[in-house]
């Protein structure tokens, strides 16, 4: 598998533009601004939310927080998303899915302007503060998170939050976000689709 270095999220003009900025097998084109990709591993399911992680952490801020919905059936592959888009952030610890805890929150390298000596500079931020990890699984609704602050948090422009099982506090969410829908091919290939 090969991966090229501009990566961009906007809607290419066609889906030859899209494998060259990928760099992996592509199904389709969706025409709400984003596409379906392919991955064989969850080595290659790693490196796609790797990707979007750089492309996010290049991004100013917006009004509120920056959030990534995660859906799709138990064992799909949402936590290994999420643990390829966090090693990407340069985090160090150990990323489990939060089932019990609910939320699970990582300080960000934060790069200064005077501090740009890393290699992988890309993969740092200035825009971004905290990546929040919320898997919603054992979750009614939005009210289960009330005490946790989740109305801060998903209002903290400094923040990176990506969730499972979103549809359980779909009515909080607001409607700008990045969702990523995983879906088993086979035992090892899963269906990533990403829209903006």
């Amino acid at each position: 598998m090969k991966f090229y270095s501009s990566f961009n999220l906007r809607a290419p003009s066609s889906p030859h533009a899209v494998r060259r900025s990928w760099g992996f097998l592509l199904l389709k084109k969706d025409y709400n601004m984003g596409m379906i990709v392919t991955s064989k591993s969850p080595l290659e399911t790693k490196k796609i939310a790797a990707k979007l992680a750089a492309e996010i952490l290049l991004q100013k801020p917006s009004r509120g927080a920056k959030i990534i919905t995660l859906q799709g059936d138990l064992g799909a592959g949402k936590t290994t998303f999420v643990q390829g888009f966090v090693r990407a952030c340069k985090v160090k610890e150990k990323v489990k899915s939060p089932t019990f805890l609910l939320v699970k929150s990582y300080e960000l390298r934060v790069v200064s302007e005077g501090n740009k000596k890393t290699r992988n500079s890309k993969l740092e931020t200035r825009n971004y503060k905290i990546l929040h990890h919320i898997d919603c699984y054992r979750v009614k609704n939005w009210k289960d998170l009330e005490q946790l602050e989740i109305k801060l948090i998903l209002k903290d422009p400094q923040a990176i939050v990506l969730i499972e099982w979103p549809e359980r506090i779909r009515a909080i969410l607001p409607r700008r976000l990045i969702k990523v829908s995983l879906s088993h091919i086979s035992p090892k290939e899963r269906k990533i689709s990403i829209s903006l």
